[in-house]
């Protein structure tokens, strides 16, 4: 347990550096940014003994049930063992948040805070838009996790969504989306290598 928790201090630290990094380097370059994020969490499955193609998809393409030439493409859907999934998927808002964090001036700051805020609740409007939860072909909860591999630009954009009268967490919630980040999905990970542990074992204990 010790050596679990060690590995994910040192993975979360990682991210962090990234993160300044990757601001630094990519300014604008959303693209490249959703890369990134995509990239830590997939990391973060594997940290916990989660196994690709076996616990979970990346990518996987799948036809809309009402119109077949459409396709949804969610980054990532996690089995579970009792044939559910959980679906996840990457949102990296950094551009304006890097501006925020590294300006002095407090009049840019709260500039760059409301663009901030204003980029992230795109996010969770694009993403409620496409009923990830709703895919037919998967027993998916119902609800999808959009994970935001930065913490300190989740919670800035809750608290200034808070300072406006707002409250982003139920605004998502609304849209069937839950705002996760690298602390909060961690538990979410572990809980379900477990649960992959115990099946395994009630297997093997069957036959």
């Amino acid at each position: 347990m010790l050596e679990k928790i060690t590995q994910l201090t040192e993975l979360n630290n990682k991210v962090n550096q990234q993160a300044e990094n990757l601001t630094s380097a990519l300014k604008g370059k959303s693209k490249i940014q959703g890369d990134w994020g995509e990239m830590v969490l997939e990391e973060m499955l594997q940290a916990m003994g989660l196994e690709k193609d076996t616990h979970y998809s990346w990518q996987k393409k799948i036809k809309d049930e009402d119109d077949p030439r459409k396709s949804k493409q969610p980054d990532i859907i996690i089995n579970l063992p009792d044939s559910r999934h959980i679906i996840v998927d990457s949102k990296v808002s950094l551009s304006a948040y890097n501006d925020y964090y590294n300006t002095k001036l407090e009049s840019e700051k709260s500039i760059f805070l409301t663009k901030h805020l204003e980029s992230l609740t795109n996010h969770i409007n694009e993403l409620g838009a496409k009923d990830y939860h709703d895919i037919y072909s998967i027993n998916s909860l119902d609800f999808v996790l959009m994970f935001m591999p930065i913490e300190g630009a989740l919670y800035a954009a809750l608290e200034e969504a808070k300072n406006k009268g707002r409250d982003l967490f139920k605004e998502a919630f609304e849209k069937k989306i839950i705002l996760v980040s690298t602390s909060t999905l961690f538990p979410v990970f572990k809980t379900i290598a477990y649960m992959w542990q115990q099946e395994k074992q009630n297997k093997n204990a069957i036959e």
